[in-house]
C-alpha cells in the first residue's frame, strides 16, 4: 500500500508540473524594455528608421545645424539608433521600386542594413505624388504596399515585425497659384488617408497639424519651428506606440487529476 501511495503522490506531482508548464506556455512574455520603450526584436537596443523625402532629409527650410525632425528626434531619444533613409524628391512609386529592387537581392544594400532590426519605422512620403497623380487612391494604395514590404522584410531578417507608422502630409502654404493647387491636393489627400486608416494604413502621425505659418517661404518645406513641432508630435507618438507591454496570461483549462488507487 505504501508503494501505491508513493505512486499516487508521484502522479499528483506530475500533474502539478504539467499544469504549471501549460500555464507558462500560455503567457505572452515581452522582452525587457529599454529606457522604458518596448524592445520589439529583443536585441537590447532601440532603433528607429525613417523613409522620407526632402522634408525628412532636411535639405530645405533654413534649418541650420538643428536639422530635420529626424535629426532632432535623437535629442529626445539619445540612447536610440536612428537611421535616416530620406531622399529629396522621393514619392511612393519610387519608394516601392527601390524596396522591391533591393529586398530580393543578395546584396546587403543601404536600405537593408538600415532597416534591419528596426523597432519603429516611419514612412514620410506622399507629398511628391502630386507630380504623378492627384488621385488619393493612388497614394493610399502605394503606402499600403510600402508598409507590407517593410513589415515582411524586417520580420524575415530581424525575427519581429516592427511598429510601422505613416505620417500625414505636412500642409502647403499657398504662396502662389501653383502652391494653392498643391495645398488643395494635400488637404484632399490627408482627408482620404484619414478615412482609409487601418492596420494596413497606420497613418496616425499628425504632421498635417503644423500651421502654415511654420512653412518656409518656398511654401512646401517646414521651417525650423515646423520641424521642432514635428519632433514633438513624433516623440509623443513613439512613446505611446512603444510603451512597454505588460505580460498577460491567457486563460487555460486546468488538467483534471486522474484518480489513483
Amino acid at each position: 500500500m505504501r508503494v501505491l501511495g508513493f505512486i499516487g503522490s508521484m502522479n499528483r506531482f506530475a500533474l502539478i508540473i504539467a499544469a504549471a508548464a501549460a500555464l507558462a506556455s500560455n503567457v505572452s512574455f515581452a522582452c525587457p524594455p529599454v529606457h522604458n520603450l518596448e524592445d520589439v526584436n529583443c536585441d537590447g537596443h532601440i532603433k528607429f528608421s525613417v523613409i522620407g523625402d526632402s522634408i525628412g532629409r532636411g535639405s530645405r527650410g533654413n534649418l541650420r545645424a538643428a536639422g530635420s525632425f529626424v535629426k532632432r528626434i535623437g535629442k529626445s531619444f539619445r540612447f536610440a539608433i536612428i537611421k535616416n533613409l530620406s531622399i529629396p524628391g522621393l514619392d511612393t512609386p519610387h519608394a516601392i521600386r527601390d524596396l522591391q529592387r533591393e529586398f530580393p537581392s543578395n546584396d546587403y544594400g543601404v536600405r537593408k542594413s538600415m532597416l534591419d532590426k528596426s523597432d519603429f519605422v516611419l514612412i514620410e512620403v506622399g507629398l511628391n505624388d502630386y507630380f504623378s497623380s492627384t488621385n488619393p487612391n493612388f497614394t493610399i494604395r502605394n503606402l499600403k504596399t510600402i508598409v507590407s514590404l517593410i513589415r515582411s522584410y524586417v520580420h524575415a531578417h530581424g525575427g519581429a515585425t516592427p511598429v510601422v507608422a505613416i505620417s500625414l502630409i505636412t500642409p502647403v502654404a499657398p504662396v502662389n497659384e501653383f502652391r494653392r493647387a498643391e495645398a488643395a491636393y494635400v488637404q484632399q489627400l490627408n482627408e482620404a488617408i484619414i478615412d482609409a486608416r487601418s492596420d494596413d494604413l497606420p497613418a496616425y502621425v499628425r504632421f498635417n497639424t503644423i500651421p502654415v505659418s511654420e512653412i518656409f517661404r518656398d511654401g512646401i518645406h517646414p521651417d525650423t519651428n515646423g520641424h521642432a513641432r514635428m519632433t514633438k508630435i513624433l516623440t509623443a507618438y513613439i512613446r505611446t506606440a512603444l510603451a512597454p507591454v505588460t505580460p498577460t496570461p491567457t486563460p487555460t483549462e486546468t488538467p483534471t487529476p486522474t484518480p489513483t488507487s
